[in-house]
């Protein structure tokens, strides 16, 4: 895989369909920024609402009840009627799209049975319960919209960019108080983070990749405000270990080189400078501190609820529960909370959460889609376009240990994927046509 990245980075442009006489223009920050018609209003509307802005979330100040379900119901409908279409158009189906649907469809009936054979849970409690895997077929009206040239690949990435920054002003808003929340929020009095606001961070990550990405390809000066204001949102808002560790790390990638830290270092000097100065950076910084200290400390490696949440899955697997428990809801009897507790959250453990759902059966679950996305990005010629895809793809790897990739990150890996797949045939030079493409159908 590193081997391909730098292969990739190490070609020339005239391997990308440039001559060494044409200067490139300047890539523009916001390409195709407003929407021109009904279709593409469409998708852009369905681009914000996949960021999860308005979900109802612990801590999220906007989130509206119900409205993450109505997208999630909308996307099902959505892919149900184009892979129909797809079928009785041509007698064709792709078979990334067939992988994406029997991904999504075992996920959440395996899970509802598995509950049900485990705990006697009703199926469709089951199946409500994993509702949130349905954010993976963001995927089909993505790819409708690119594939149909409703909408350009720049234009969906610009539209990404305009999503993650309405997720961060809402945050700042909130956080400065010039923005009353749509509902109260309950944080516990010992909490170390009480005051965040972790709403669209995925979003606000991936803006922030797609615009470093067109500052490099642009040479935009003023613009490196725009990637400067979202990581400091992450930093001060969102106050996330993970998020802050898995973008470095993509950033690195998408760099392909530390250049990047020699202007990073200077502002992180500033504000610890800065931190020495005022009160609140000070605290700031005293507050993140403690969050990474409290990682290697013995109270969270022994008693913190994801460790503990881990020690029960490992429990369960040492009493012979091979082949997967499934997902209480809430709905019925109370969850997981009548047996195992209020720490026992399968969101917050990532892999050994999908081996408590899905047993043995969850190893080929993620290996398929590891190996869907690494293939689709092998193919893509476009040196940009592969770069960003996949340090996207790098944070989503990093996640991995404590936010599934499927289940729960489907609504991003979806998004990557879909964008994957798409640009392998975009029309920008040096890129596979459509026919290159038909390897992936199936009659």
């Amino acid at each position: 895989m590193w081997l391909r990245l730098t292969s990739h980075f190490s070609q020339t442009n005239l391997k990308s369909g440039y001559s060494g006489s044409k200067i490139r223009k300047p890539m523009p920050l916001f390409v195709g920024l407003l929407p021109q018609s009904l279709g593409q209003l469409l998708i852009f509307l369905i681009v914000l609402a996949n960021s999860q802005v308005f979900s109802a979330s612990v801590n999220n100040p906007f989130g509206i009840k119900y409205c993450q379900e109505l997208v999630y119901f909308f996307l099902t409908v959505f892919s149900y009627v184009y892979v129909l279409s797809q079928i009785r158009k041509s007698l064709t189906f792709k078979k990334v799209d067939l992988i994406v649907l029997a991904m999504v469809m075992f996920a959440i009936l395996y899970s509802a049975l598995a509950a049900w054979q485990r705990f006697g849970q009703p199926i469709h409690y089951g199946i409500i319960e994993e509702r949130r895997t349905l954010g993976f077929l963001i995927y089909f009206p993505v790819v409708w919209s690119l594939r149909g040239k409703i909408v350009g690949f720049e234009q969906i990435l610009t539209w990404i960019v305009v999503s993650g920054l309405f997720c961060a002003m809402l945050s700042v808003g909130f956080f400065s108080g010039l923005i009353s929340p749509l509902r109260e929020m309950h944080v516990l009095s010992m909490a170390i983070r009480g005051d965040r606001c972790a709403m669209g961070l995925a979003y606000m990550s991936f803006a922030a990749l797609i615009i470093v990405q067109r500052l490099v390809r642009g040479r935009h000066q003023v613009g490196w405000l725009v990637p400067l204001f979202l990581l400091t949102v992450i930093l001060v808002v969102g106050q996330t270990r993970q998020i802050l560790i898995s973008l470095t790390l993509a950033l690195f990638v998408l760099s392909n080189s530390i250049r990047w830290v020699f202007w990073a270092a200077p502002l992180t000097a500033i504000g610890l400078w800065l931190s020495t100065k005022i009160n609140l950076l000070a605290e700031f910084f005293e507050k993140y501190q403690t969050l990474f200290a409290q990682l290697v400390s013995d109270q969270y490696l022994t008693k913190s609820y994801r460790v503990l949440a881990i020690s029960e899955v490992g429990r369960e697997v040492l009493q012979g529960a091979w082949f997967g428990s499934g997902s209480l809801s809430l709905m019925w009897r109370d969850g997981f909370l009548r047996i195992y507790g209020k720490y026992f959250f399968l969101a917050d453990i990532g892999f050994f959460g999908s081996f408590y759902k899905f047993g043995i059966f969850a190893v080929p679950l993620i290996l398929v889609y590891l190996v869907t996305q690494y293939r689709v990005l092998q193919r893509i010629r476009n040196h940009s376009h592969y770069r960003l895809l996949f340090a996207a793809w790098v944070q989503l790897l990093v996640l991995i240990p404590v936010a599934a990739t499927v289940e729960y990150r489907g609504f991003v890996s979806g998004l990557i994927l879909a964008l994957s797949v798409t640009a392998i045939y975009d029309g920008s030079p040096g890129n596979c046509s459509v026919s290159d493409f038909q390897v992936h159908e199936s009659r």
